[in-house]
């Protein structure tokens, strides 16, 4: 039941909760693989709101804005969700128009 991208995503913070709890007190269970799976996909979805948002605020000139989504990409998600490229460039871009801050 994950939203796009660009709608609201309770619904996947909360699958993610879930999933984590199931790997966490059950990980020899035979859902932990699958858990863990889609523990990757609900992360790809946040990751993926994030860099839409920062995005947004990149065009819209909100450079400090956008610097925050990017940042918290790179922090709070895995490398492997394919963004950190994408978001590290854009942290850049924003720190350059900020003045180098």
């Amino acid at each position: 039941q994950m939203e796009p991208i660009d709608q609201d995503q309770i619904s996947t913070q909360k699958a993610l909760d879930l999933f984590q709890r199931v790997l966490a007190q059950y990980p020899q269970s035979p859902y932990a693989t699958e858990a863990k799976d889609r523990i990757h996909a609900c992360q790809k979805n946040l990751a993926g709101q994030e860099m839409y948002v920062g995005k947004f605020y990149l065009k819209s000139k909100q450079y400090k804005a956008a610097l925050t989504r990017f940042e918290i990409v790179l922090t709070k998600y895995p490398a492997d969700l394919g963004f950190a490229e994408d978001a590290a460039r854009y942290i850049e871009i924003c720190r350059e128009e900020l003045g180098g801050s």
